[in-house]
């Protein structure tokens, strides 16, 4: 399951409304993975965050265990270029 943070929602909603549209039939593609996790990547930087990518756009998350629920809390959505910095 996908969250989104409060500064991520704004990211979101900043976006073009065709990039909306890939970023969300992704997530909900994700969303039907046994273990989403497998389409992301580790940040080196940061321990506990990680990435998912989309095209040319970037999603940064954190994981959340809830007894045998995993939440993927959405921080950041942005190009890839603005995003890391």
């Amino acid at each position: 399951m996908f969250s989104f943070s409060r500064r991520a929602d704004m990211d979101f909603s900043k976006l073009a409304k065709n990039i909306q549209k890939r970023i969300d039939n992704k997530l909900y593609e994700w969303e039907k993975l046994k273990n989403p996790m497998t389409k992301s990547i580790k940040l080196k930087a940061s321990g506990d965050l990680f990435r998912f990518r989309v095209g040319d756009y970037r999603l940064i998350c954190r994981k959340d265990e809830k007894g045998d629920i995993v939440v993927l809390v959405i921080l950041k959505v942005g190009h890839r270029k603005d995003i890391y910095g």
